[in-house]
């Protein structure tokens, strides 16, 4: 007999994944409607509504999918003609007979959100898609000065400084000459200061500052179009929330405008996720 695999948990979900329930096997799922309908209920929209995520590591999300859920109320025809039950069995009863035309129409209500719900939730990802590759592209095409062959052209300065006598910067005298200790200790920034009797390599010193400050700027763009590509990403996820919740909304809404038991709308309400943040 094999070992039963843990229940995992669904982030946005009042119950666990059970990952030893298997939606092929039309037995085992038969066996499971006589005697716990409502946990298979909920595992079979479970098993074909979530997924892994590495924003929840060993955890998963579930999302509301109408056509699923429609399809999994049809096990009240099961359960009330064939699993007969009675109400102190809270996990097998789902009502008599007079409940199971309020089941189907109630089915047949979020079955008509298929297409709507499909379409919104497509033009979102496309909106993603284009959004995060346009600034995607923008930001690689900002041009940044290689940092490593810059410190490269500093430290060969340093070697090239050294016993070059000073004629300004650097908080030093004129006339100074630069010595090997000295450089070492100085900052980047500072060697760029330095002014030489050597007109060459105060060229290479000017060039080197203008590198320099070119990758700064470089980095400081990049860091400003990254900040505007995760606000326009957050701003289009905060859209997308706003809509999975007026839809969960709008779900919660038909359920209890249908002519089920009130016991019996909690349960199914119990059953939907809630809406989930999206980041970027």
């Amino acid at each position: 007999m094999s070992n039963k695999l843990a229940l995992i948990e669904v982030v946005n979900y009042k119950y666990d994944f059970d990952p030893n329930f298997d939606v092929d096997d039309n037995e085992a799922i038969m066996e499971m409607l006589k005697s716990k309908s409502w946990s298979a209920f909920r595992q079979m929209i479970l098993h074909t509504s979530t997924e892994d995520t590495k924003r929840y590591p060993g955890k998963k999300i579930a999302t509301f999918h109408p056509l699923t859920f429609a399809s999994s109320l049809a096990f009240a025809e099961f359960v009330i003609n064939f699993a007969k039950s009675t109400p102190d069995n809270v996990e097998q009863y789902w009502g008599e007979e007079d409940q199971l035309d309020s089941y189907k129409q109630l089915a047949e209500d979020i079955k008509q959100l298929h297409e709507p719900v499909k379409k919104k939730r497509e033009y979102f990802e496309e909106k993603l898609g284009h959004v995060d590759g346009r600034l995607r592209k923008e930001y690689e095409n900002i041009p940044l000065e290689n940092e490593k062959d810059i410190l490269e052209t500093l430290n060969f300065l340093k070697s090239e400084l050294l016993g070059k006598t000073v004629i300004g910067g650097g908080n030093l005298a004129e006339g100074e000459v630069l010595e090997k200790e000295f450089l070492l200790s100085l900052a980047p920034s500072e060697i760029l200061k330095l002014r030489v009797k050597d007109e060459l390599l105060n060229d290479s010193i000017k060039e080197a500052k203008d590198r320099l400050k070119a990758f700064e700027d470089g980095l400081n763009k990049k860091g400003k179009k990254t900040q505007e590509w995760k606000g326009e990403l957050n701003s289009l996820a905060v859209q997308m929330y706003e809509y999975e919740a007026s839809l969960l909304e709008k779900v919660e809404l038909m359920i209890f405008r249908s002519r089920l038991s009130e016991n019996f709308k909690r349960k199914i309400i119990d059953s939907l996720p809630s809406a989930l943040s999206w980041d970027r």
